[in-house]
């Protein structure tokens, strides 16, 4: 992608966390892009830096212990690094919002969904502008954001409290307040885990739609490659706080290049005769306190060489529109032999 035409662009992002043990290296040199209007999806082990990744656009990490050693995190042009606590405000909601796994934990339970939707609006008001609009202007408007979100019977469900509500239905109210201050990118951080299948499939359903009517670009954290199969154009794929693999949605399903993605593939469910079978790729995730030297995926990697112990591979163009992180690319005259 042109990164000129990127919406956000995140380049070399380093990030390191000081704990009591030492120095945790969360993220590893992280670059993905967010076109106008795209949706892109990051998914990888539990682990591997995918909410660490969407949390840091926000800014929503302490520091300390977070500390961004190197790299940028660009939104409409802007580092979004080097913006001051009172910019941010001002891109928090309104230019960026974000929407996280389970709403029970992101909503009050002793106000009202009509509050707490109706506190979110005014707040977002009050950074754009000295208008203070009335309890009917803002009920008004939280009805519409709710009969966006397609949650039923909109002005009833104003007065009911979250435990009133299905989990589906919580979840909408999440995603009609992210979208009270009109952003143009959405982060949607495991946005159906929650929910059951039947649910989640009506979620992602409004999502994708909400891309076409509201010109929304989504940035989509999930653990699940069927969840980002059903609604992203592009997916990065994450390992170890590295992205080792980015290309459209059809090429990794397809033809996924990095032997990490090819093991996701492998180890979802699928039928043979009335036996299901599953192919786990053997080991976990390093100590992020101690990485591997080299290629993170190394010592789990059944196509691994002597280089990759010690060299680790950039992210490059394979065919446009395909990155991959891997040494089994490099240029021939760079190859090594296999281990």
């Amino acid at each position: 992608m042109n990164p000129t035409a990127a919406l956000l662009e995140i380049d070399d992002l380093h990030l390191d966390f000081d704990t009591f043990d030492g120095r945790l290296r969360v993220l590893d040199g992280v670059s993905l892009a967010v076109a106008p209007r795209e949706t892109v999806g990051i998914v990888g082990e539990t682990g591997c830096g995918k909410s660490i990744t969407a949390k840091s656009v926000l800014r929503l990490l302490p520091s300390p212990p977070a500390n961004f050693s190197q790299g940028s995190i660009r939104f409409k042009g802007r580092d979004l690094l080097r913006l001051s606590e009172r910019e941010m405000r001002k891109i928090r909601g309104l230019e960026i919002a974000m929407i996280f796994q389970d709403p029970m934990t992101y909503l009050n339970p002793v106000f009202t969904v009509g509050q707490q939707v109706t506190d979110v609006i005014a707040a977002h008001e009050r950074e754009v502008g000295p208008r203070r609009p009335g309890r009917s202007a803002l009920r008004a408007r939280a009805v519409e954001l709710l009969r966006q979100v397609r949650l039923p019977h909109p002005e009833r469900q104003l007065d009911a409290y979250p435990h009133q509500l299905s989990g589906g239905m919580r979840q909408r109210v999440l995603i009609a307040m992210a979208l009270a201050g009109r952003p143009a990118l959405l982060i949607a951080d495991e946005p159906t885990t929650a929910l059951d299948v039947t649910i989640q499939a009506q979620v992602l359903r409004l999502i994708a739609d909400l891309v076409q009517t509201l010109g929304l670009a989504v940035l989509m954290i999930s653990h699940d490659l069927g969840v980002v199969a059903k609604v992203c154009g592009r997916i990065a794929v994450m390992y170890a706080g590295t992205v080792v693999e980015d290309a459209a949605a059809g090429a990794i399903f397809d033809r996924p290049l990095h032997p990490y993605t090819q093991g996701l593939l492998k180890a979802l469910p699928r039928l043979h005769g009335l036996q299901g079978v599953l192919e786990g790729i053997p080991g976990g995730i390093p100590n992020l306190l101690t990485p591997p030297a080299g290629c993170r995926f190394h010592e789990r990697c059944p196509a691994r060489m002597p280089r990759c112990q010690g060299e680790k591979p950039p992210l490059l163009a394979v065919e446009p529109g395909h990155r991959v992180a891997c040494h089994l690319y490099s240029p021939p005259a760079q190859a090594g032999p296999h281990a």
